[in-house]
């Protein structure tokens, strides 16, 4: 299996669209997304990238959450 990172910057167009394009272009069949895994308000208020591409794209998502944060906890 061949991975290949990529670094997108864009220039006022959402993360997820710029993903979402990358991942068409690419031909890939994953993404594998990091999730900073918030929940509740902080999520509606913040959005989620994550949640956007698996509206998006149409390959398999593997969204990997990063570990709570001590602040995440209380």
């Amino acid at each position: 299996m061949k991975a290949e990172p990529s670094l997108l910057r864009g220039h006022g167009e959402h993360s997820a669209d710029l993903i979402a394009a990358a991942v068409e272009e690419s031909g890939a069949d994953l993404l594998v997304v990091g999730s900073h895994g918030r929940r509740g308000v902080r999520r509606l208020l913040l959005g989620s990238v994550a949640e956007n591409l698996v509206r998006k794209v149409n390959v398999s998502i593997l969204v990997v959450r990063g570990p709570e944060t001590t602040e995440e906890k209380e």
